[in-house]
Order: structure tokens, then C-alpha cells, then sequence
């Protein structure tokens, strides 16, 4: 993972500062490699700012990021544009609710029930999914997740029968 202005972490700032002024209880994490200095240093001059210091911790990349994700209730995915992103499908099958923007391709919702993408950058309104969604505890069960992945073609059982198939032949 990565800081660059591609990811639109200073929106995510934004929907940080209407959660605080909203009296939410919640840390924000950033996970990502601060590859862009000027941009990182920005980044964190709002949050300054904002006094946001006691919100938003950075978190280092890391090789066992299942273990981060175990720990988040929602996942913010603020990215101008995006490809398939493997962050947005690991977030979802960790449970977590993901809210994604429109810079994320549809086919990323695996339909498991816990993904949302939101058609705008305001910040208002990413604050109140994110309250309601922390509120309410919304996630996917396992076995949602495990059917989502299995509706999309990732069985791995049915992958094996088909090689195991291909070597009877």
C-alpha cells in the first residue's frame, strides 16, 4: 500500500474531522508506504489542523495486513481511480464494511452485503455511512463471504476437482 494523492487520503481526513465532530469514538488508520513527501507532509498538516492527532495513527506496510484488518470495523477506499483492488477485497472478506468511491470498479463489491459505493466526495455524508455502519455493526458472516467468493468463481474445492479432472484424462 501506498500514500500518493491518488488515494485521496486528504478526503479521508475530511470524513475523519466530521466523525470528530460528531462526537464518534473511532481511530483511523493509514496503512501505506509514504513514498510522496510533500504529499505525506500535507497529509498530516490536516491533520494538524484538524487536531485530529489523537484520531489518525499511520501504520507502517506491512507482510501480515489480515492482522490489521481483523481489528477495523470499516474500511474508507477515497481513491481518485483505482484498478482491481486487492485492499477492497480483502477488507471485505475480513468482514469489515467497505465504503468505496466511484473511482473503484464496480466488480470489486464481491456482493457479500458489506460493500457500498458512494457516487460522491462529501464528506458529510461518508461520515454518516461510516457512523451507521460502525453503529450498527454492520459486516459480512463468513458464510456470506465464503458463498460471495464461491458466486464469483473462487472455489478453491471446485478448482481442485477441475485439475484433478484434467489429470484423470
Amino acid at each position: 500500500c501506498f500514500v500518493p494523492p491518488v488515494k485521496n487520503y486528504l478526503f479521508a481526513i475530511d470524513v475523519v474531522n466530521e466523525l470528530k465532530n460528531q462526537n464518534k469514538d473511532f481511530v483511523f488508520f493509514i496503512v501505506g508506504l509514504k513514498q510522496n513527501a510533500e504529499y505525506t507532509e500535507k497529509l498530516f498538516a490536516k491533520v494538524n489542523e484538524y487536531g485530529l492527532n489523537d484520531y489518525v495513527v499511520y501504520i507502517p506496510p506491512k507482510q501480515d495486513v489480515e492482522n490489521a484488518y481483523a481489528i477495523m470495523n470499516v474500511v474508507l477506499g477515497t481513491s481518485i481511480r483505482e484498478g482491481f483492488s486487492l485492499t477492497a477485497v480483502e477488507a471485505q472478506l475480513s468482514g469489515a464494511y467497505t465504503l468505496l468511491s466511484n473511482g473503484y470498479p464496480k466488480e470489486v463489491n464481491l456482493g457479500a452485503g458489506n460493500c457500498e459505493h458512494i457516487e460522491t466526495f462529501d464528506a458529510k455524508l461518508w461520515a454518516e455511512k461510516v457512523a451507521y455502519a460502525m453503529e450498527n455493526q454492520i459486516e459480512a458472516s463468513p458464510n456470506a463471504r465464503k458463498n460471495a467468493l464461491v458466486n464469483r468463481g473462487f472455489d478453491l474445492d471446485e478448482e481442485v476437482n477441475k485439475i484433478a479432472k484434467e489429470y484423470e484424462k
